[in-house]
């Protein structure tokens, strides 16, 4: 068993250290909120249910599109020759489709005309990181199991876990929106995103001319030099598009009610602060990064969380 430290929740004057424990195999994922674990064995659907049933988990259920961006690199990562996975979902004899750990269905990312009538069982493919159809039995693949963690807490002196009314060291504070930001460097959107997680915060949103300034301005260079495969000298913010009703989200949950000119067509998945001084954009309008960008690496990204 492995214990990860989890977080810091305050009982009576003192708080309580809760840790997780997973499965000898399977690690903590901040980012999703349980513990992974790969078997990159290919099975069929039953198979590959029994495999994450035995250590008391579920195969993967995905609930919005950051999870799918997130469990399409996890699929990447683990599963580099094969790229696809078996996702914890089955259909009726009607084609009524539901999660296997009975979470709500509320949310699809099916490729175009799937699902195929016949097939009761679904696959996630990295090519497109969308969802397709798949014979029970006959298909195989690897997969992800979920598996909730085991929580410990342990009681200690009081200390201080947050950082009350002021922002912690390397981050700004800007009054307008009583929020700190933090300027990363070289990571793909879905690692930054990660990383500003682990920080109590999410990738950036943006909800006004003069905070979209304030973040180009945090990082705003006329060093034409710094460059992360190929993009010079942008930000990236916490913006993501879903495709299926074709709007707008924050990773943070704010709504999408702010939007400078943008340089390119908006037909992407990412937003980023373009830079005049290296591009032929105007001083802080948006570039959008098309899907297939997702896993690049940026020179700059935003973190952002609200005091």
């Amino acid at each position: 068993m492995i214990l990860y430290p989890l977080f810091i929740i305050l009982l009576g004057n003192s708080p309580a250290i809760l840790a997780i424990t997973c499965p000898n195999g399977s690690e903590w994922k901040d980012d999703l909120g349980y513990c992974l674990l790969p078997i990159n064995t290919e099975v069929n659907y039953s198979a590959a249910t029994k495999a994450c049933g035995k250590v008391g988990g579920h195969l993967i259920s995905i609930h919005n599109l950051f999870e799918n961006i997130l469990l399409s690199a996890y699929v990447d990562e683990y599963f580099p020759k094969t790229k696809t996975s078996w996702l914890g979902m089955h259909a009726d004899q009607f084609q009524v489709w539901g999660w296997d750990d009975t979470s709500k269905w509320d949310y699809e990312h099916w490729a175009k005309q799937e699902p195929f009538d016949g097939n009761y069982c679904a696959q996630l493919h990295l090519n497109d990181q969308l969802w397709h159809s798949a014979d029970c039995d006959e298909d195989k693949a690897a997969f992800l199991c979920g598996i909730q963690p085991q929580t410990t807490d342990s009681t200690t002196p009081a200390i201080t876990t947050k950082w009350p009314g002021k922002c912690p060291t390397e981050w700004s504070y800007f009054d307008k929106t009583n929020a700190c930001y933090y300027i990363g460097a070289n990571m793909s959107w879905t690692d930054g995103e990660t990383y500003c997680r682990s920080q109590h915060s999410h990738l950036a949103s943006v909800h006004s001319f003069e905070e979209n300034q304030f973040i180009l301005d945090l990082k705003y260079t006329t060093n034409c030099d710094v460059v992360a495969n190929d993009w010079i000298s942008i930000t990236l913010l916490g913006s993501y598009r879903d495709y299926h009703d074709q709007t707008w989200l924050w990773s943070d949950g704010t709504p999408f009610d702010y939007a400078p000119d943008l340089c390119n067509d908006e037909f992407g998945r990412h937003f980023m602060i373009d830079n005049t001084k290296c591009s032929m954009c105007q001083n802080g309008t948006w570039f959008s990064v098309l899907s297939d960008y997702d896993n690049s690496i940026y020179p700059f990204f935003a973190c952002k969380f609200v005091l």
